[in-house]
């Protein structure tokens, strides 16, 4: 028979089944960013977001050398004896083929930058809607705890008042309006993370996971970023319709350049000709003029003047607002690290130690303590989820928010997504 100190585990033992435990339990109970973003990756990568050029790979744009082909029979007098049959051929010219084709690649090209600009903005938005996210759970985990010391102060407050101490009875009718005010305002929050939750597709029972990475390594990736002003996602669409715009302005030259307009071979039936003046050929001839193809051609010329002006300004843009987020970003991560020093002062925690050791501290005064404190970790959470945000926008000004391979740049290190 076993002895009974044999079938007991171990304190160490008994310690290390708890923390697995409690490391399973928090890995089931969070929303994991990583797959919200690759399935969000995923699904601007296949199907109908993928590359058109891939997708129409199999479809020929070419024209065709000859374009159509025209049977005209013609009869003289509703007789038979005198008949006319005229074969017509017209053809499209090699210059002309070649810049309809280009123009429809262009044309592609134009509607996959399109389809990028879509996924940049949908992980964009899974970024900002995932700190959204962290956030509202962690103001209401605040709020809950803001509420349940605004409940020990209204129990205190009535003991106060049972025991028919002076105190100002406004105050606690104060201090109860607060205790519904914040039930109300955690309600909201609740709701609004359980709304944005299910919009994401993610469980709304589960609370999000806080970014792993820190302020610190954020400041570091920030301090590398700037934005490429040669090429920038943002004026990607733009160069590609100028690149189309190039691509119709060759098209319509070419079509108006045209000289060569159809070749025929006509027959005549007529009792008086002799069969070998029977057959003729001829060939229709275009003399170059613009004609209307001036207009649309000045047309193009001007659309590609405002898509240049639109690049220059989108340029413009981006280094002002890059140069204020990281200004703004800048002044939030001095509030943080100055609101982080204030709890991890070694001064202040001796004091608050000896005090409430003392017991002679009035119960009221300490759950003052504690909300002053919760204050404190509450604009400690607003400054780090508004640099995080920060981090996000400049990292999608730069563009490096979609370089590939894709990163996770909310976890430490910012690894590969697989």
């Amino acid at each position: 028979m076993k002895s009974t100190a044999t079938q007991k585990k171990s304190p160490g033992q008994m310690l290390l089944v708890w923390l697995m435990l409690l490391s399973l339990s928090s890995s089931s109970q969070s929303s994991s960013f990583s797959d919200y973003l690759r399935k969000t990756v995923h699904a601007y990568q296949t199907g109908p977001y993928s590359d058109l050029g891939l997708q129409l790979s199999h479809l020929d744009y070419r024209l065709p050398l000859l374009e159509k082909v025209e049977l005209r029979p013609f009869t003289d007098r509703l007789t038979l004896a005198r008949q006319q049959f005229t074969l017509r051929a017209s053809f499209n010219t090699i210059r002309e083929r070649k810049s309809l084709l280009q123009k429809q690649q262009a044309y592609l090209r134009l509607q996959d930058q399109d389809t990028r600009a879509m996924a940049r903005e949908k992980i964009l938005d899974a970024y900002l809607r995932y700190v959204r996210l962290w956030r509202l759970n962690a103001e209401s985990a605040l709020l809950e705890k803001e509420n349940n010391l605004l409940v020990r102060k209204s129990e205190l407050t009535e003991k106060i008042l049972t025991a028919g101490q002076s105190t100002d009875l406004s105050d606690y009718l104060e201090l109860r309006t607060l205790i519904l005010a914040g039930a109300a305002a955690l309600g909201e929050k609740k709701e609004e993370f359980t709304n944005l939750a299910s919009y994401m597709g993610l469980d709304t029972t589960l609370s999000a996971e806080i970014p792993t990475i820190g302020p610190e390594e954020i400041s570091m990736v920030i301090a590398t970023l700037q934005p490429d002003t040669t090429f920038l996602h943002e004026t990607a669409g733009k160069r590609a319709q100028i690149d189309y715009l190039d691509a119709s302005y060759h098209a319509e030259k070419a079509a108006s350049a045209k000289i060569l307009d159809f070749v025929q071979a006509r027959y005549t039936v007529r009792e008086d000709l002799l069969p070998e003046n029977r057959f003729s050929v001829g060939i229709g001839l275009v003399f170059p003029y613009k004609g209307s193809t001036k207009l649309d051609l000045a047309d193009i010329v001007t659309k590609q003047k405002i898509a240049a002006r639109d690049i220059s300004d989108i340029i413009k843009r981006t280094k002002e607002e890059f140069d204020d987020a990281r200004n703004e970003f800048e002044q939030k991560l001095a509030l943080h690290n100055m609101l982080k020093t204030i709890p991890q002062d070694k001064k202040y925690n001796q004091l608050k130690t000896r005090i409430l050791d003392s017991g002679r501290l009035d119960p009221l005064k300490q759950n003052d303590i504690l909300m002053d404190e919760l204050n404190i970790e509450s604009k400690t959470l607003e400054a780090h989820s508004d640099l995080t945000e920060l981090y996000i926008r400049l990292l999608h000004l730069s563009g490096k928010l979609y370089d590939k391979p894709m990163k996770n740049y909310l976890a430490k290190g910012i690894p590969f997504l697989d």
